[in-house]
């Protein structure tokens, strides 16, 4: 039913070009039972596929809220085992443990980055990266836990042997990652710039910088 398939069938009457399938025999786009049967059957089908996207998507859902992770989602440091299991790998447990202790103990994210490269930077290909340092300080399986389509924290069952870190120690940096993230941006000798981040240019709608 989409601009594609009018295209087609265009090109297919102005060649008198006659179909061969498999399943259903010719077809001929210049006889109207043809195509009126085609355009049935690609109404039908079209249906049938929403029909079952819905129903994959609503059991996904139903699996979140259960505390199942859906098999398919990549994380970083965890193995996917079966029936919707994972472990958390050996050799990024210490890592993970100790970006999270360099959160709760008020170091800057630039120091614990640069760390990370220095001590397991071949566990990230090229670098352990920024987006790296966000990726894996917002992902609550590693507490052995998830959160829900509601956007609440709930157990995850699928979690085989210890998490990397307590969910206590995942609490409390997400709490030192929000609060710094609401908190005004501190200039040049700890001065206070309350304006940062809302002020926007009135030209170009660009955030507007210290300089």
């Amino acid at each position: 039913g989409g601009f594609l398939e009018a295209h087609i069938h265009q090109r297919l009457q102005i060649k008198n070009a006659v179909l061969e399938t498999v399943k259903s025999g010719g077809y001929d786009p210049n006889s109207f039972d043809d195509v009126l049967i085609s355009n049935v059957q690609n109404n039908i089908n079209d249906r049938q596929l929403k029909l079952s996207r819905k129903k994959s998507i609503e059991v996904r859902k139903s699996m979140r809220d259960k505390g199942i992770w859906p098999a398919g989602i990549r994380v970083v440091g965890l193995q996917y085992l079966h029936s919707h299991q994972y472990r958390v790998k050996d050799e990024y447990r210490a890592c993970i443990g100790e970006i999270f202790q360099g959160v709760i103990s008020y170091r800057t994210y630039s120091s614990i980055i640069r760390e990370m490269n220095r001590k397991y930077g071949h566990l990230f290909g090229k670098a352990f990266y920024e987006s790296n340092f966000y990726h894996i300080t917002a992902q609550p399986l590693y507490c052995g836990h998830m959160y829900n389509t509601q956007g609440e924290l709930i157990k995850c069952h699928g979690l085989v042997g210890e998490p990397a870190v307590s969910k206590e120690t995942f609490l409390k940096a997400r709490e030192i990652l929000e609060k710094k993230r609401r908190d005004p941006v501190k200039g040049v000798r700890g001065v206070v710039r309350p304006f940062s981040r809302k002020l926007v240019c009135g030209y170009c709608g660009a955030k507007m910088v210290i300089a």
